[in-house]
């Protein structure tokens, strides 16, 4: 983790030293709304993630927002609608 993402890393070391993290098997990434997330993190680097075990439904969605952001175009949904997904 601290090659990809220094930050998180330096974040996360204290709890994998202390040994509260034994695996990541069968863990989804979800958020309290259950909505994906799609947003610039830093220096250009986006993220599209948090689909839990949607991500056969929100993949191409999400990809689709995320294509129209990077490229200036119209939103393929409501703009409402895409606002939850792009924090």
């Amino acid at each position: 983790i601290e090659a990809l993402w220094p930050a998180a890393g330096r974040r996360l070391a204290r709890t994998f030293a202390q040994g509260e993290v034994q695996a990541w098997r069968g863990v989804r990434c979800a958020t309290s709304n259950r909505l994906p997330v799609v947003d610039c993190m830093a220096d250009g680097l986006w993220v599209c993630t948090a689909m839990g075990s949607r991500g056969l439904s929100f993949s191409v969605l999400c990809a689709e927002v995320l294509s129209a952001r990077l490229h200036g175009e119209p939103l393929p949904i409501e703009a409402r609608l895409a606002n939850q997904l792009l924090n």
